[in-house]
């Protein structure tokens, strides 16, 4: 049965992460960081992942070179913890086709994020048949119309109400930081979670399917189920080479607790239809 999944998380030099190498793992393919003068490889991979770049129209054609853009973002970004790139991660709903699923997701990061000046690299993992789903790489950066990058942000310096410049103790101007965009905005991740379950829903309406997904959590749609958690492929391929999996386990005491609540609950709105249909019996009855 589809299911909502949708986290997102900054790669950043600061975590100790490099683009390049987040870039070769989720893609599998073998790729060189000029930066750090080494090749990050993950083309070992069983299930070897569907990839595809999406870019701006104004922004250049390298862009869809995922080595060269990488590069790019690692020398374009000089600090020592800057951050590289912007990853979510969504599970792929299992009643579309692959075909299907791949048009969902070009769809919804086109109009979504590519639109909005982004440059997206998306990579499909289909490891396990039963839990499809995408890693989607945004740049921080958008391209300015010339093709050049553009800024994430200006310093502002503060003033007083004369418009004369505030210092701060050390004798330094104060200022503030200003974004570029609304990228980093706390409102603007659940615009997305928002967002995707909207295409997801239109997607599987296209197909046929009668169902929906939701962004909200269970607790605001009434329901008791407990979450997974992300299980990754590093885990499931532990279960598959049956070493046991700490995720995995979790995630499998979880479903039964799920099911079982599930059937509690079928049996629940078994007996109410039950005795409102006794009701309207007694109701009818010539007695």
């Amino acid at each position: 049965m589809a299911i909502y999944h949708f986290s997102m998380q900054v790669i950043s030099r600061g975590k100790g992460q490099s683009a390049i190498a987040s870039a070769a793992y989720r893609s599998g393919e073998q790729l060189y960081s000029e930066r750090y003068d080494k090749v990050s490889s993950y083309h070992h991979r069983d299930v070897l992942p569907e990839t595809m770049l999406l870019k701006p129209v104004h922004a250049p054609e390298w862009c869809l070179d995922r080595e060269r853009l990488w590069n790019e973002v690692e020398k374009i970004e000089k600090a020592k913890n800057a951050q590289l790139a912007r990853e979510f991660t969504v599970a792929l709903p299992v009643e579309l086709s692959q075909q299907q699923q791949r048009e969902l997701l070009r769809h919804f990061v086109q109009e979504v994020f590519v639109d909005e000046g982004m440059v997206a690299d998306i990579a499909i993992h289909r490891d396990d048949a039963k839990n499809p789903h995408a890693h989607v790489m945004l740049t921080m950066r958008p391209f300015l119309e010339d093709g050049s990058w553009g800024a994430k942000s200006r310093k502002e310096y503060i003033v007083d109400e004369n418009g004369e410049a505030l210092f701060t103790e050390s004798g330094a101007k104060k200022s503030r930081k200003i974004d570029m965009n609304d990228w980093n905005q706390k409102d603007k991740l659940q615009q997305w979670r928002t967002a995707w379950a909207m295409y997801a829903n239109q997607h599987l309406s296209l197909a046929g399917v009668g169902i929906e997904i939701s962004e909200k959590s269970h607790a605001d749609l009434g329901l008791e189920q407990e979450p997974t958690i992300h299980e990754g492929y590093v885990a499931r391929k532990m279960e598959q080479e049956g070493r046991s999996s700490d995720r995995v386990a979790i995630n499998r005491e979880v479903k039964e607790r799920n099911e079982k609540k599930l059937a509690l609950q079928d049996v629940e709105q078994r007996l109410e239809q039950f005795e409102k249909h006794e009701l309207i019996l007694k109701a009818l009855s010539p007695a």
